[in-house]
């Protein structure tokens, strides 16, 4: 469900993404999202939570979380990584998505604006940027680290092979 795109350039955010946008404008295949809706009256966090994970299959940790706070959050055939962003804008809570277990969790604690970009079944998320000045060459350089999230329904395989093992005859 995750996977660390590493450092890229600024200019490269467009190359990502446009593919995304290139598939649906052809009408291909892409992973479909869950499609999330709400229209209890005022619930719990942990109810929500609970609700989100039945819909979509996916568990979410509240073990960080206030799961008592009550809130009013009507969403209508929302993609599920934009009903678990706005529940956590909702509840005031951040939402970290951990690349060893695979899983969403909803923690209390400052929440910080984190550009993201959700398309389908993808999330995308501006993990840190580190900038760079070269005061000998002049240079500047800014890099980009950005997580890849996908719902667990959508299987993603992911090889790599080492150079040396390739033989063109």
């Amino acid at each position: 469900m995750w996977r660390s795109l590493g450092r890229v350039g600024l200019l490269t955010l467009a190359v990502v993404f446009t593919p995304f946008q290139t598939v649906l404008a052809q009408g291909s295949r892409c992973p479909t999202p869950t499609l999330i809706t709400w229209d209890q009256q005022e619930s719990s966090l942990a109810e929500f939570a609970d609700d989100l994970s039945r819909q979509a299959n996916v568990a979410i940790d509240l073990s960080r979380a206030d799961p008592g706070i009550r809130l009013r959050l009507p969403l209508t055939r929302v993609a599920f990584w934009e009903a678990l962003e706005r529940l956590a804008e909702a509840s005031d809570h951040r939402l970290i998505v951990t690349a060893q277990g695979g899983r969403a969790v909803l923690a209390r604690g400052p929440r910080h604006r984190v550009p993201t970009y959700v398309n389908g079944a993808f999330r995308f998320a501006v993990r840190e940027t580190r900038g760079k000045l070269d005061l000998v060459a002049g240079t500047a350089q800014t890099d980009v680290v950005i997580d890849l999230a996908w719902e667990p329904s959508f299987k993603a395989y992911f090889w790599q092979w080492d150079r040396g093992s390739w033989l063109v005859e």
